[in-house]
């Protein structure tokens, strides 16, 4: 009898590298927390932000928070059968903030070191250039979520290509990934390459189906299982298209 799809082998990704060494100190799980942290900063901070915390205060308590993921506290909650990372960390950031944040603030003040650096100057750029609409924090945390997930896989795609001796290519048709531009700007982009229209197609085609897999890596990176990795996919196309 052939195994469940759903059940089957699901390779090791950071979160779920993250999720077996809960209770050891693991150097891979170590820098598989870095890694996701690196991505995904800017939806807390920027949730910090919309709950109606100061610039300085919101700094302060995502460099909080993610001191208390690096001590590994938080991870004695985490359920590795729900290990999906965004609805983990948004439910023990929302704990953080409402127990925790001022001894954490505090404790920082007075002499702690940042766990993980971060450009507050460029998060706060970010976050004035948000839509100024009626949002809930949980809406906006998902909808930059969904963004940062979308800037990940394009940043491999660029590395990528860029190992494969096509950068320029990639520079060029990028603008083509989500869509297909305004009309004649095709064949404007296939002369300016000395390709034909035809052959641009096909490397725009090419360039979607690299984006749509390095857009699973990434998602992948985030969730436990293969049938999380579906809902977590449908879940984020539909915060994009809200």
């Amino acid at each position: 009898m052939s195994a469940d799809p759903a059940h089957a082998a699901f390779p090791d990704t950071r979160w779920s590298v993250v999720l077996r060494a809960r209770s050891a100190h693991e150097p891979e799980a170590a820098r598989a927390l870095e890694e996701l942290c690196r991505a995904y900063w800017y939806p807390l901070y920027a949730f910090a932000r919309r709950c109606g915390h100061g610039a300085e205060d919101a700094e302060d308590l995502t460099q909080g928070f993610f001191a208390r993921l690096v001590s590994r506290e938080l991870f004695a909650k985490a359920d590795p059968v729900k290990g999906r990372l965004r609805s983990f960390l948004l439910g023990a950031l929302k704990h953080f903030m409402s127990e925790h944040a001022r001894r954490e603030r505090c404790e920082k003040r007075g002499g702690g070191q940042a766990v993980m650096s971060f450009d507050q100057a460029l998060a706060e750029a970010w976050f004035q250039a948000e839509p100024k609409d009626e949002a809930t924090p949980d809406l906006a945390f998902d909808r930059n979520w969904a963004n940062a997930v979308l800037q990940q896989a394009l940043l491999g795609l660029e590395r990528e290509s860029a190992q494969r001796g096509r950068a320029e290519l990639f520079r060029r048709l990028r603008e083509f990934l989500a869509s297909d531009s305004e009309p004649g700007r095709l064949s404007a982009v296939a002369g300016e390459l000395g390709m034909s229209p035809g052959a641009v197609r096909v490397a725009i085609h090419r360039l979607r189906l690299g984006f749509r897999r390095k857009l699973e890596e990434q998602i992948a990176h985030t969730v436990a299982s293969p049938a999380e990795l579906q809902e977590e996919m449908q879940h984020l196309r539909r915060i994009l298209g809200a």
